[in-house]
């Protein structure tokens, strides 16, 4: 699960009627949801906590991904009951992003609502998140990367 949230509110596909602006030729388009979800009152704010005030100011929308950060959490806990070591290996940085999720097709990207199922759906990973959900859970966690 991937969160793009604005305002509190999270990013989701509607159907739409032909003659709208900003849309895909198929109808679809990206709307704020009615009202906050469960997953934008809970994650956001977790998130932001742990960033210096100007980086969080500096933010327009977040990305944050719920099922990372729980399996970050579920690692370090492992790790600090049987020990041993994690590597996570993906493309991302060590910083929060506004706005990463991708489309590919034929190893090219292509617009996400743009024939849905047709194409790979993708996120960067931010990987000061998973550093985060690791040190919540077990705050003795030794952690490397960059």
């Amino acid at each position: 699960t991937h969160a793009h949230v604005t305002n509190g509110r999270d990013q989701v596909a509607d159907p739409i009627r032909m003659h709208a602006k900003s849309m895909s030729s198929n109808g679809l388009r990206l709307v704020l949801s009615g009202s906050p979800t469960p997953a934008a009152m809970l994650l956001p704010s977790r998130r932001l906590r742990a960033l210096s005030p100007a980086k969080a100011a500096a933010l327009d929308a977040l990305e944050v991904c719920a099922s990372g950060m729980a399996t970050a959490e579920k690692l370090a806990q492992r790790l600090a009951v049987d020990g041993g070591a994690a590597l996570i290996v993906d493309y991302g940085r060590d910083e929060p992003y506004g706005d990463s999720l991708m489309a590919i097709r034929d190893h090219k990207g292509v617009g996400i609502l743009e024939d849905p199922g047709s194409a790979d759906l993708s996120a960067w990973v931010d990987f000061s998140a998973l550093r985060q959900a690791a040190l919540e859970a077990v705050p003795s966690s030794r952690l490397s990367g960059r």
